[in-house]
């Protein structure tokens, strides 16, 4: 697999020739070598069809097994180490915009996601691995931004002329799905392609503590039941 065409192993691909072939776990890695994917990919990259970086990578279409096969590049320095979410974000980002179909809105989503999200993401990650949660939040803020400039396409509006009361309708009409927006928001009227609106932040409502009264009730509800054994049980 890893023969560059002169019965030799790519001289770059060295390195995770030993790493392979030091597995821990033989068997595993044998049966995930010999799969299409991963047998597909090592072809390729020993004869140069698919060069040896991550913008090639970004753009192959079995993203799981790419992301795999990335890792164990970087594992063995084939590859430089970048931070693993932060690689797929990017990946998700690009497939993402793509899908986008008015290019005014894809441009401005292109232009929040450059300037906000991934300098943000990259500054992050350059202090410590970045969490799952983390870049799930900025998918979600990416999900309710373009939900945000649909919304108001339909309601006949562009972004910069959008309204207080455009802006209490969004928010009022499922807050707390679409408080991910904030951070779009908030960036389009701190860059000037939004006026400068209130933005209402909610707290998520609290139940009140169980009263003494309550408890000891309760308390008593459980201890009658166990008392009665087995085949009484407290809804």
């Amino acid at each position: 697999m890893l023969d560059d065409g002169t019965g030799r192993i790519h001289p770059q691909l060295i390195p995770l020739f030993d790493q392979l072939r030091t597995m821990p776990k033989p068997v595993l890695g044998l049966s995930w070598l010999q799969s299409a994917q991963p047998n597909t990919m090592l072809r390729d990259l020993a004869a140069g069809r698919l060069t040896l970086t991550h913008e090639a990578f970004q753009h192959l279409p079995n993203w799981r097994t790419a992301a795999y096969l990335r890792d164990l590049l970087m594992q063995s320095g084939v590859l430089p180490l970048k931070d693993r979410q932060l690689l797929l974000f990017e990946r998700w980002l690009e497939t993402h915009l793509g899908a986008v179909a008015n290019p005014e809105h894809a441009k401005l989503l292109h232009r929040f996601a450059t300037w906000h999200q991934l300098r943000k993401l990259r500054a992050k990650a350059a202090k410590a691995p970045l969490c799952d949660s983390t870049t799930r939040e900025a998918h979600e803020q990416q999900i309710q931004a373009l939900a945000f400039l649909t919304w108001l396409n339909h309601r006949g509006t562009a972004v910069n002329d959008t309204r207080q009361a455009d802006l209490d309708a969004w928010q009022s009409e499922n807050y707390f799905t679409r408080r991910a927006s904030h951070a779009f928001l908030t960036w389009c009227m701190n860059t000037g392609n939004m006026p400068a609106l209130t933005i209402h932040f909610r707290q998520a409502e609290r139940q009140a503590p169980m009263s003494q009264h309550c408890r000891l009730p309760a308390g008593w509800d459980h201890r009658f039941a166990t008392s009665m054994g087995p085949l009484v049980s407290v809804i």
